[in-house]
């Protein structure tokens, strides 16, 4: 029996003209039947090969189907994350092997003859946010299992637009897919080159043909290695620590998940909150401070590190957080970041981490941490480096986020029909 939201109705009510107003049920088979064989193996793919901002399923594996483990599908076919938070992040791909089967948290939607008969037009369809979202609103289930009901699809209506057109706005939205897809893999390869570098200027430096073994593996024999307690300039420091109602007004200040950055903290999205003057003399940030997480749900965020630079007002930092004010005679703190986030670094500090309910570095483990230290200007050649691969990856960030907003702008107007296409 179909279940019904009336409590959440939010239709798209109107057609353009030569387009078809109905329920998307009605244009879109959901959880269509496919046939599949006992005991045969076939493609599987599970939720993690669903991506939030590409059609594409990013791997398949091979499993024995045996009648009641995941949802069927055949190629051209549109699988939906239903389950909550992947329904909310909007996981969602189009089948590109044979019949096999997936998640049973997916949904699986398929073209329909007389209705949405393109298999990319359905795509942009169920990732439209004026459908996605009502979809989201008539989920069910208890907090935190949350999951949309096929149901849902029966009381939603979608202007369609005849094939030709739904076949040239698919084709539109993906060359911007296209294209933002490309985009992605220049910044994996550049932050993969980046890596290798790093690896190579952090061990073995610029022009150097003598080295020697020390605690941390062979470094050139004109480095020196120092603890982390030897580079400060003023001892570490945990952040503030504020109640819920001080959030939203006051100062600036950094928070866990601002540090989560490709390099430098974004100012310019910090939240603010209400702190005294003792506890903004006592927690301002400078420019070159790095913070590291000090608590992190997650054991691989733990002790992970950002740059802060200087803001036009005062900037103070959470709780759990720990600050490094770098001793700027001895050690460049760019370079000293980039060391802070090399494997062997990251590794070190994570087997110093403590887990109970969340995992937790602390001040101790952090000063104890053995730096590799060149001359300061051996160091700035070695930031200047790796600095012009920080700024390529931080153009084509920049490049995908202006594709991700044309593709929204566009999905605006096309999948409505404010805007019509010209189809020969």
């Amino acid at each position: 029996m179909s279940t019904r939201f009336e409590h959440v109705r939010i239709d798209i009510r109107d057609a353009p003209t030569g387009w078809t107003l109905a329920m998307f049920s009605k244009v879109a088979e959901i959880n269509p039947k496919r046939s599949l064989s006992v005991d045969t193996e076939y493609p599987f793919i599970p939720m993690d090969a669903l991506s939030a901002d590409s059609p594409r399923v990013t791997y398949v594996e091979r499993r024995i189907w045996n009648h009641s483990n995941g949802s069927k599908f055949q190629k051209g076919d549109v699988l939906l994350a239903r389950i909550t938070p992947s329904a909310e992040n909007g996981k969602t791909a189009i089948v590109d092997v044979e019949t096999g089967f997936g998640s049973t948290e997916f949904i699986v939607l398929s073209p329909k003859k007389g209705g949405i008969e393109d298999d990319h037009f359905l795509y942009y369809a169920v990732k439209f946010d004026r459908i996605r979202n009502q979809a989201i609103q008539r989920m069910t289930g208890s907090t935190g299992r949350q999951r949309i009901p096929p149901e849902a699809f029966d009381d939603i209506m979608f202007p369609v637009p005849p094939v030709a057109e739904q076949q040239k706005i698919a084709s539109i939205l993906s060359t911007v897919d296209n294209a933002i897809q490309k985009t992605d893999e220049i910044i994996a390869k550049t932050q993969q080159l980046k890596k290798g570098l790093m690896q190579q200027l952090l061990t073995k430096g610029i022009g150097h043909t003598k080295f020697k073994q020390t605690e941390i593996g062979q470094i050139p024999e004109e480095w020196g290695v120092r603890k982390l307690t030897e580079l400060l300039d003023e001892p570490l420091r945990n952040g503030v620590n504020k109640n819920k109602e001080d959030f939203g007004f006051g100062i600036k200040f950094v928070n866990v998940l601002d540090v989560f950055c490709p390099f430098i903290i974004d100012n310019s999205k910090l939240r603010r909150i209400n702190a005294t003057s003792e506890e903004v003399d006592r927690h301002r940030l400078r420019s070159g401070d790095i913070l590291v997480v000090r608590s992190s749900l997650k054991k691989d965020g733990v002790a992970y590190p950002a740059l802060f630079e200087e803001d036009s007002e005062p900037v103070i930092f959470a709780g759990f957080l720990i600050r490094i004010r770098p001793n700027k005679k001895v050690v460049c703190p760019p370079y000293l970041l980039h060391y802070l986030r090399t494997e062997r670094a990251r590794q070190r500090l994570i087997s110093y981490s403590g887990t109970v309910a969340i995992t937790n570095v602390t001040q101790e483990s952090l000063e104890t941490l053995v730096v590799p230290i060149p001359t300061i200007e051996e160091q700035q050649t070695i930031t200047s480096i790796l600095s012009i691969l920080d700024d390529k990856i931080e153009k084509e960030r920049t490049k995908k986020d202006e594709l991700e907003q044309l593709k929204k702008g566009l999905m605006q107007v096309l999948l409505t029909g404010k805007v019509r296409v010209k189809v020969n």
